[in-house]
């Protein structure tokens, strides 16, 4: 919040913060999207509070067009795996996020038994 106080607020002319998240938030156009429309969120993305979830599953929930994808590690757009993380996840695919993006165009939603949770970064 602070960040969008002081960096984002000022150059796009909103009075609050509230007033620029209300306006920029996709929740006021979910439900009524007509495009198939796939979302990645991330539990541990650092921009967007988890609080959010119930919502986001609410609007996938309310429009069938919508595929969420909720996966517990990724970031915020960081779902992109080092050599290390790779290996100790088990999972080779260093463009984690682009792989299951295409995968969705070509072939739908993902198989349920399939994970699509993206690696955890183990130290």
């Amino acid at each position: 919040m602070a960040f969008d106080r002081e960096l984002v607020i000022p150059g796009l002319g909103f009075d609050t913060v509230e007033s620029y998240y209300a306006a920029s938030s996709p929740f006021q156009f979910l439900d009524a999207l007509q495009t198939r429309c796939l979302i990645f969120y991330a539990v541990d993305d650092p921009l967007f509070d988890p609080s959010i979830i119930p919502d986001l599953e609410q609007s996938a929930r309310n429009n069938p067009r919508l595929d969420l994808q909720l996966t517990s590690f990724g970031g915020h757009v960081g779902y992109l795996s080092s050599h290390k993380t790779q290996s100790s996840s088990g999972d080779l695919d260093p463009w984690w996020a682009w792989g299951r993006a295409l995968d969705w165009v070509e072939f739908g939603i993902p198989d349920p038994q399939t994970s699509w949770d993206a690696p955890q970064i183990r130290h």
